[in-house]
């Protein structure tokens, strides 16, 4: 978000003074001001964009998982729920799967509420396939 700010010829002055050349206004404020620069706070943003997981399918096709319904989420931890079993779940290094509902259900480290819930990533659990 930017805001318009009107200062006094003065202030415009002292800020001529401060400032680098080719820096704009506000990148000298931040700099005085000791603030995070704006290209800092813009960086994660563009890092979580460029570590968006695979679609599911895609991922079962690519690492030939035997299931009949596949989900991905690129740090392993949320997922909506399996509807179809044996299902499969994705991280961006592998996969489990979950022959059974009853097994899914009752799998240790595995929550299954509205969506499902892998507090320690399903790298953590028995029987998680690692892949490249």
């Amino acid at each position: 978000m930017t805001t318009t700010i009107r200062i006094d010829d003065e202030v415009y002055a002292w800020l001529q003074k401060h400032g680098r050349p080719f820096e704009s206004p506000n990148t000298a404020l931040r700099r005085i001001a000791k603030l995070e620069p704006e290209v800092l706070r813009i960086a994660p943003v563009k890092k979580l964009q460029r570590e968006r997981s695979r679609p599911g399918k895609e991922l079962q096709k690519l690492w030939n998982i035997p299931s009949l319904h596949t989900l991905s989420d690129t740090a392993g931890t949320f997922y909506q729920n399996l509807k179809q079993f044996p299902g499969a779940l994705c991280d961006r290094h592998g996969y489990i799967i979950f022959k059974t509902e009853k097994i899914y259900r009752n799998t240790d480290g595995v929550q299954v509420g509205a969506k499902t819930n892998v507090p320690k990533g399903i790298s953590t659990l028995k029987g998680y396939v690692k892949k490249e």
